[in-house]
């Protein structure tokens, strides 16, 4: 808070290699989560995220930010395993639903942060 988006650094992460059953282990812990999806967010909507139910009846919370007006790119999300005997998770799993909100008028310009057009 305070600082410019271009002041900021991000922790580094390392890529949790799926078993070849396409299931991988996370211990308790805070983990970034990277979505398959590219969105397209047109100037007269907005998105929010929430977990999907099976989640968090696994102990597993889902941490979003706001999709913009005009956000272009794949998105990532915070996961946090809070279950003291962790979570076993599969490639390509379903995490999360976006709700979509339509605004009252289009804005004349949309997102144009850092992640503008993210392929992370």
């Amino acid at each position: 808070m305070g600082h410019a988006s271009s002041d900021r650094s991000l922790p580094e992460s390392i890529i949790l290699d799926f078993g070849d059953d396409g299931w991988v282990f996370l211990d308790p812990g805070t983990y970034l989560a990277t979505f398959n999806e590219v969105v397209n967010i047109p100037l007269d909507l907005m998105a929010l995220a929430r977990p999907r139910s099976s989640l968090i009846r696994s102990g597993v919370s889902l941490h979003t930010a706001v999709w913009d007006p005009g956000y272009q790119g794949r998105s990532q999300a915070l996961l946090i395993v809070h279950n003291s005997d962790g979570f076993h998770i599969q490639h390509n799993a379903r995490l999360m639903q976006m709700v979509f909100f339509r605004l009252v008028q289009p804005l004349q310009r949309g997102y144009e942060g850092r992640y503008q057009g993210e392929r992370p």
